[in-house]
């Protein structure tokens, strides 16, 4: 199985409606691609090598000492510079806090507005999962990995899967309309009608991606496993926002792991990767999307001390 790994991006200030590639937030336009630096561009005075650095970044596969770590398994292909990429603007800090609150207070679980008869360039995706892999890993040791799955056979089977899964053996969501319950924590028919809908067309969702980390933690501590999950989820969520910018929509779900063995059989998952997520992708119908019902932060905050508020 061979990888390639593409050159990093910056913060995504394209993916903030700053770029020519993303029209206003939802509008699912994309003409252009995201700046990135030049092989001979100079940064903060020291020249820049695109091949020394993936030289530094990818030594040669066969000069490593022998490894069991998966990454270590794979053999990678550098991929050279984009001609077109253009050199980060120095006004890029300055961001559009109205566009970046918006993404961030919207941007949740689709299901009913997935559109599913359209389809999603290979290229978009991709382009989302190197701005997602600029989130927080532990120790920068890049562990994450991404199973794109597109074939419909195999999108088909995981539906089946999560299908049985949602109405066979995992309780379903419960609180509908009860009157006693605060409205954050009420179930709505709206929102089981929902739930059922993906998992009736899970299957038929034109892209599905499962983020995955580099080995098992399952019995081990507390360390151990917030370590490992906190080297995968962010870039879950920072794929999520990306998809978003471009006017595709996910759904976060975690329903395929009652079988994760049986995905990764059929996906041919290392047995020492973990799956931590599942995201059906695909462009979304209408426009917009509204914040959510939560509890404040203010009633969940607390300064110096546990209950301990402003």
């Amino acid at each position: 199985m061979e990888y390639d790994l593409g050159s990093s991006a910056g913060p995504c200030d394209a993916a903030l409606g700053d770029s020519p590639h993303c029209g206003p937030l939802g509008d699912g336009k994309s003409d252009g691609d995201l700046p990135l630096p030049q092989p001979t561009e100079s940064r903060r005075g020291h020249h820049f090598s695109v091949a020394a650095y993936n030289a530094k970044l990818l030594p040669d596969p066969l000069a490593r000492p022998a490894s069991a770590r998966v990454s270590d398994r794979l053999q990678f292909h550098p991929l050279a510079p984009e001609p077109h990429r253009a050199t980060p603007s120095k006004e890029s800090g300055h961001m559009d806090r109205t566009t970046v609150d918006q993404l961030l207070t919207t941007t949740r679980t689709v299901r009913k507005r997935l559109d599913l008869s359209r389809p999603v360039e290979p290229a978009v995706i991709q382009e989302c999962l190197e701005l997602a892999i600029q989130a927080p890993n532990g120790g920068n040791q890049n562990r994450y990995h991404f199973v794109v799955v597109t074939d419909p056979v195999k999108r088909a089977a995981i539906g089946a899967i999560y299908k049985k899964v949602f109405y066979q053996e995992h309780a379903p969501l419960s609180g509908a309309g009860d009157p006693g319950l605060p409205v954050y924590q009420q179930g709505s028919a709206t929102q089981q009608n929902s739930a059922s809908y993906l998992a009736d067309h899970l299957g038929e969702v034109p892209v599905h991606i499962i983020p995955c980390v580099e080995s098992r933690f399952e019995t081990a501590g507390t360390f151990r496993q917030a370590t490992r999950y906190g080297s995968i989820l962010p870039a879950a969520w920072s794929l999520m926002l990306a998809l978003r910018s471009r006017g595709l929509g996910t759904a976060w779900t975690t329903l395929h792991l009652y079988h994760e063995k049986e995905v990764a059989a059929l996906l041919g998952i290392p047995d020492d990767v973990t799956q931590v997520v599942h995201l059906g992708v695909a462009y979304y119908t209408g426009t917009e999307f509204k914040p959510g019902p939560r509890v404040p932060a203010r009633a969940r905050t607390y300064w110096d001390g546990w209950g301990q508020q402003r």
